[in-house]
């Protein structure tokens, strides 16, 4: 892939907005498990 054009600039700034995304959910997920743990 070409960084230098617009379109492939954008196109990884998504995926890499996307993965941001799911490692806070991953890791929103994980301390909602611990909590839950840690009450039993």
């Amino acid at each position: 892939a070409n960084r230098d054009s617009p379109l492939a600039e954008a196109s990884f700034r998504v995926a890499a907005a996307k993965s941001r995304n799911c490692q806070a959910l991953f890791a929103a997920s994980d301390s909602r498990r611990e909590a839950t743990i840690n009450k039993l």
